[in-house]
């Protein structure tokens, strides 16, 4: 196996440079003829510690081999051992990129940049994986767990009609399908549903917006793990989905209930996107766990509004500003009553001649009254 150039160490993530180093890792990578020797030393390569260049330019080059890894894939003699060997270096070194130690080199890089090429790097993962598996030709269950990054997949032909629900635990976490069923007869073909479940990288889906518009929207930030379903099947439609239900572990205790179930709604285009809750409702929820429907396949995650607490605390704020004002109110209404009083009681002190002069002319009054 040949010796890669890694990036240049010191590049700042300046658009030249990084430009210059992607095009000079891939073609590094390009030299390698096998599609698994590539993927096996991208693998190597980003072991470790890497910069914020590096998980650029690596994810270019991984994105260029996926197309090779699933062309070598179709033309297989070895219906099994390739298939396993693949997913393996696939998953692994997918896992190099979402490890918890490579948080902080994602963090080097601009948001949207960051998020441009995480989407780049979760799409790849989901499409080679589905495509690759679809080359089990007999039923086959494959597993394969990294640090952060859990994978499952099932692959069958339409005639078990007993494999029409799929349901797995992964990371604490579950999720399960259901497909509209077919008649076994019209039904024939091979189909692949995988599961990807990725630990760690909610922190950097955080705080999204939506790409294309120039309106500020509420910062969500994700608080459970961001799992994919995906479908591979030939012929293509052959395993319509009904719904997916799945159930997420938060990652603290929550206590408000302002939580919302999400995909992350994406352009193939692009690779921008943003969270978005349409298809999906919110089944149950408690201070652990959420629970969600979906009536379509992607990457779904449990969010909470990250401005929750100051609302709570606008709340907070104006209550007691209203508090203040009744209190001030009825004091001040108080002290009318009380001044009104106070100043009738002086004026009638001060006033003693008319208090005895009135029976006096009352009674003239009737006298002259008499005399008339």
């Amino acid at each position: 196996m040949m010796a890669i150039e890694i990036p240049t160490p010191g590049c700042v993530l300046h658009r030249e440079c990084i430009a210059e180093n992607i095009n000079r890792t891939i073609a590094k990578f390009r030299k390698i003829k096998e599609p698994l020797a590539m993927l096996q030393e991208i693998n190597q390569s980003t072991l470790g510690q890497i910069s914020p260049t590096d998980v650029i330019s690596y994810i270019e080059a991984l994105s260029v081999t996926c197309p090779l890894i699933r062309t070598m894939n179709n033309k297989i003699s070895d219906e099994e051992t390739l298939p396993n060997l693949t997913l393996n270096a696939f998953v692994n070194t997918v896992n190099n990129f979402v490890q918890k130690d490579k948080i902080a080199a994602w963090e080097g890089i601009p948001t949207d940049n960051r998020r441009r090429h995480l989407t780049k790097l979760i799409h790849a993962a989901e499409q080679t994986t589905a495509l690759v598996s679809q080359n089990f030709r007999k039923m086959a269950e494959v597993e394969v767990n990294a640090s952060d990054l859990a994978f499952k997949v099932f692959a069958f032909d339409m005639q078990r009609m007993d494999h029409i629900h799929q349901h797995v635990h992964m990371g604490g976490d579950t999720i399960k399908i259901s497909a509209k069923k077919k008649e076994a007869s019209t039904s024939n073909g091979t189909v692949a549903v995988v599961f990807l479940h990725y630990s760690s990288i909610g922190s950097l889906f955080s705080s999204s917006r939506n790409f294309s518009s120039d309106t500020p929207e509420p910062e969500e930030t994700v608080a459970s793990s961001v799992i994919a379903v995906t479908i591979s099947s030939t012929p293509p439609v052959l395993y319509p989905i009904e719904k997916v239900t799945f159930t997420l572990k938060h990652v603290q205790a929550i206590d408000k209930k302002d939580i919302k179930c999400a995909f992350w709604n994406y352009s193939e285009d692009t690779m921008e996107g943003n969270w978005s809750t349409e298809g999906c409702e919110r089944a149950h929820f408690n201070s652990t766990h959420t629970s969600c429907r979906c009536n379509h396949l992607t990457h779904f995650a449990v969010l909470m509004s990250s401005n929750d607490s100051d609302v709570d605390v606008k709340d907070y704020i104006l209550t007691r500003i209203t508090q203040l004002g009744i209190i001030i109110s009825l004091i001040c209404l108080s002290m009318c009553i009380f001044t009104f009083w106070f100043f009738s009681e002086i004026q009638s002190e001060q006033d003693p001649v008319n208090r005895v002069n009135d029976p006096l002319r009352a009674g003239m009054s009737q006298s002259q009254q008499l005399m008339n």
